[in-house]
């Protein structure tokens, strides 16, 4: 079930913004991978709508644990999609500004569970989806005609639901995780252009 809604929404963002008549010049594309640590990162597709402006779709992974000890089996997932369009700035001849509104859903998903070993029954499973609304700013920089690097930050504005059931059969059901995150740090993005 996970599977398909996942695929489901892969392939429809995919057509999105891939969908476009043939026209006499060819739109450019582009796709990347921004924010790659251990942790996570994503994978990024753009398409330009007209010059210096883009629509993109990033397809966000971290915290992508599978863990089964002796006592313990433990399972954390964040996935996501964030989308919107990218405009650019050139500021110098190999420099430009980005910037625009971005629109996204996160979601995350815990489950730890007591193993067979162990005498005890544990089980507390969290599902939080949060929709989330950002403004992208940063800088590429062109190494050539192909290739640019760039650093980018998202202060993003969200609110959520979260899911809550753990041993004592009690679900708790909330709506109120609203927050507003601001990105400290700039990450890095790779792009190659088709």
């Amino acid at each position: 079930m996970k599977k398909t809604l996942l695929s489901t929404i892969f392939a429809f963002c995919t057509l999105l913004i891939f969908a476009q008549e043939q026209t006499q010049s060819p739109k450019k594309r582009e796709i990347g991978l921004t924010g790659v640590s251990f942790s996570g990162g994503a994978f990024v597709i753009k398409k330009e709508i007209k010059e210096n402006s883009y629509q993109r779709v990033s397809f966000n992974l971290g915290n992508f644990n599978f863990n089964k000890g002796q006592t313990l089996k433990q399972t954390d997932i964040d996935f996501g999609i964030l989308w919107g369009k990218e405009k650019r700035k050139n500021l110098v001849s190999q420099l430009n500004f980005i910037h625009g509104f971005q629109y996204g859903v996160n979601s995350r998903f815990d489950n730890d569970k007591s193993t067979k070993s162990v005498s005890f029954d544990f089980v507390d499973t969290r599902i939080n989806i949060q929709a989330e609304l950002g403004y992208l700013i940063g800088f590429i920089y062109h190494l050539n005609e192909k290739i640019y690097i760039g650093v980018e930050s998202i202060p993003k504005v969200g609110a959520g639901f979260s899911y809550h059931k753990n041993n004592d059969k009690k679900i708790i059901v909330s709506f109120d995780n609203i927050r507003i995150q601001s990105s400290g740090y700039f990450q890095l993005t790779a792009v190659y252009k088709l």
